[in-house]
């Protein structure tokens, strides 16, 4: 059956008193986006397609006929898609230790993991003496030149004596090289990250 028809069926069975929205206002439109696939790290893809919507305006029912049916379901508040791949990226954490899988470029352009990849460049210049940025793509900095600054890994929470922080971290690095940071792992209560740095005149030389 056609995702169309499908959608139809629900809106018109609303319309007639049949079922309730799952909660709220019932949609009063086929206001539903979709994607091919999932960049997002361990979903694997839908016979059809990745739908995107607020289910609340919609029959709780709806989510498993849509699944039946071979599309996967996600919630847009939650999800977005590459502006390259135009795949699904998860926006909002699921876990304690997720990390997200993209980068914003220019405030607005939300770019996976996987396609930035294959730009390392843009991507080094988008984290390069920010201490406010840092990847979590586990990119191997060592082959673009970096060395670990750090010898213990740095951490960041609640606990006692994980206050370490980049800002004080940056006037530590010698003088005449760039840095970058790295988020390797993320807990409940705390993240742990590592400083690289580079050799400014190594960047003019290349």
């Amino acid at each position: 059956m056609k995702l169309e028809t499908i959608i139809q069926a629900a809106l018109n069975d609303m319309e007639r008193g049949k079922v309730e929205p799952h909660c709220g206002e019932p949609a009063h439109s086929n206001d539903i986006d979709y994607c091919e696939g999932y960049a997002e790290p361990g979903y694997d893809d839908p016979v059809r397609c990745v739908l995107f919507a607020n289910w609340n305006g919609y029959p709780s029912r709806l989510i498993g006929i849509l699944e039946r049916a071979g599309y996967a379901v996600e919630w847009s508040d939650e999800w977005s898609t590459c502006g390259d791949c135009y795949k699904a990226i998860r926006t909002q954490q699921d876990s304690y230790g997720w990390r997200k899988y993209f980068v914003i470029y220019d405030d607005c352009e939300i770019i996976c993991a996987n396609c930035v990849k294959h730009d390392l460049d843009a991507y080094e210049k988008h984290l390069l003496n920010r201490s406010t940025h840092a990847d979590t793509f586990d990119v191997d900095w060592e082959s673009q030149g970096f060395t670990k600054f750090n010898n213990d890994r740095y951490e960041s929470g609640f606990h006692p004596g994980q206050n370490d922080n980049p800002k004080v971290i940056v006037k530590q690095i010698p003088a005449n090289h760039d840095f970058l940071f790295t988020i390797p792992s993320v807990g409940q209560f705390d993240i742990s990250f590592d400083c690289w740095i580079r050799p400014i005149e190594d960047n003019e030389n290349d």
